[in-house]
């Protein structure tokens, strides 16, 4: 009988230990989201949507009134985004196939 109370004894710790895993689990899931959510660059970007738009309206106040040479900027990164975009749209048709 002995042996049996020791059994049931351990099944319940062991049921009870499985329950604050689960809850540990949960709760180090909820603080990950959490931690995501403020790390976030949109979430960021969200708080200080003012400061950011000023920002880029400045940049490009200064970009149209300087003598930086857009088109020779943005030529190659136009390339760029489009050959990438080309190569993950092949990749995409190989999976389908």
């Amino acid at each position: 009988m002995a042996a049996k109370d020791e059994i049931n004894r351990i099944q319940s710790e062991i049921e009870h230990n499985q329950e604050r895993l689960r809850e540990d689990v949960s709760q180090i899931k909820e603080k990950v989201d959490e931690t995501r959510a403020q790390l976030s660059p949109t979430g960021s970007v969200q708080r200080r949507i003012l400061l950011f738009m000023g920002g880029a309206m400045a940049l490009g106040f200064w970009v149209g009134y300087s003598n930086v040479p857009v088109p020779e900027i943005a030529k190659p990164a136009a390339r760029t985004m489009l050959s990438t975009a080309g190569k993950q749209a092949v990749l995409a048709l190989g999976r389908r196939i």
